[in-house]
């Protein structure tokens, strides 16, 4: 596609919280390996996790649903503080748009940043992983507000299918 800009996500720890920053856009794609990052054993322990956003050019509705599944108890495992870095107004629209935005705390900058960065690079995830990160991110969405269920519970249905044919084929 032109003009279409790669995203790269950079990772580091600022004290005991993890910081993700993101150039590019919020996608699906990205999901899998922050999470993967975020399970690392130092960071696991992290009870904070910034989103540094000032160069993020968009957010999609997995993307959205997966920041919700940090902030919320999963599994025994506590929930994380989401604190989102500068998000530029697409951004912000979009979580608006989809009743999230009072979830999260929205600050202008880092008050450490981290002294090293490592940029994460991509990751094959298995299309019945992808299927799941989807359905689950699509679940917290609904679960953050009912007004959520019109627009995605279709998305639910439809994945959760899609897995289902594959796993009796």
């Amino acid at each position: 596609m032109a003009g279409a800009t790669q995203t790269t996500v950079h990772v580091g720890m600022a004290g005991d919280a993890a910081v993700v920053k993101i150039a590019g856009a919020c996608t699906f794609s990205l999901c899998d390996r922050i999470q993967n990052w975020l399970q690392q054993p130092a960071e696991s322990g992290c009870p904070t996790v910034y989103f540094e956003l000032r160069q993020a050019e968009r957010i999609d509705s997995t993307f959205a649903g997966f920041l919700i599944s940090l902030a919320t108890e999963k599994d025994g495992s506590p929930a994380k503080r989401v604190h989102l870095v500068s998000p530029p107004q697409p951004i912000a629209t979009a979580l608006e748009t989809m009743h999230l935005m009072s979830l999260f705390d929205v600050c202008d900058g880092l008050d450490d940043s981290p002294a090293e960065w490592r940029e994460l690079g991509q990751t094959d995830a298995r299309p019945e992983d992808v299927a799941q990160i989807v359905i689950d991110s699509h679940e917290k969405l609904i679960e953050a507000d009912d007004r959520n269920a019109d627009v995605f519970g279709p998305v639910v249905e439809r994945f959760r299918a899609d897995v289902d044919r594959r796993r009796s084929s």
